[in-house]
C-alpha cells in the first residue's frame, strides 16, 4: 500500500510527461563540460518548452553573442539529449530572476542597499535625494571596479574600455563621425 518515497520520484520520473524535465537535468548537469567554463558561468539553462531550451544569461552581450551561435550549441547539445531540441532562446532578464544565480555578476547599474546597512532617514527634498543617489552611484562603481574612460573622464565598465578604448558614449560619437 505505502511505497518509500524513491519508488515514488522513480516512478514520476519514469512518466512520458516528464522527459522534458530530465532533459533539462541532464543539460544542468553537463552544461560547463558542453559549453565550457566562460559561457557556463554566464549563463544557466533555465526550461525545456516545445523542443526549445530557454537559457539565462548574465547580461544582454551574452545573450546576443549567443544567439549568433545558436546553431553550433544545438549540434554541441543534441549528442547529450535523447530528444534532441530545435533552437535556444537566450533571456538576459531571467538571470537574477532564476534561483541559484552567481550575484557576483550583477551589472554596475544594479544598486541594492545591504540588510545591515542603518536605515537612513527619508530625503527631504528632491535635490537631497538625487545627491544621496549620485552618492551610491560613485560607491557602487568604485567597488565594482569600474574606470574612468580615458576621453571623456565618466565611469565606464572595464570590460567597455577593453573593447573600445573608451566609453559606449565616445565609441556611438566617433561611429556617428564616421
Amino acid at each position: 500500500m505505502f511505497q518509500s518515497l524513491d519508488n515514488v520520484l522513480k516512478a514520476v520520473k519514469a512518466q512520458p510527461t516528464w522527459q522534458d524535465f530530465r532533459q533539462l537535468e541532464i543539460l544542468q548537469q553537463r552544461w560547463p563540460t558542453i559549453v565550457g567554463k566562460a559561457v557556463a558561468r554566464n549563463t544557466r539553462p533555465l526550461r525545456l518548452y516545445r523542443d526549445t531550451l530557454h537559457v539565462a544569461t548574465s547580461s544582454p552581450t551574452w545573450a546576443q553573442n549567443l544567439a549568433f551561435q545558436r546553431a553550433l550549441l544545438v549540434e554541441k547539445l543534441n549528442p547529450h539529449l535523447s530528444k534532441p531540441i530545435k533552437d535556444i532562446r537566450f533571456r538576459p532578464a531571467e538571470w537574477h530572476r532564476s534561483q541559484g544565480g552567481d550575484r557576483s555578476v550583477v551589472p554596475t547599474s544594479f544598486i541594492s542597499r545591504p540588510s545591515t546597512a542603518p536605515q537612513r532617514p527619508r530625503p527631504a527634498t528632491p535635490q537631497e535625494a538625487f545627491v544621496r543617489w549620485q552618492q551610491r552611484v560613485k560607491q557602487a562603481q568604485a567597488n565594482a571596479g569600474t574606470l574612468s574612460c580615458p576621453a571623456c573622464g565618466r565611469p565606464s565598465p572595464p570590460q567597455e574600455l577593453d573593447r573600445h578604448y573608451v566609453c559606449g558614449f565616445c565609441f556611438r560619437e566617433d561611429s556617428k563621425r564616421i
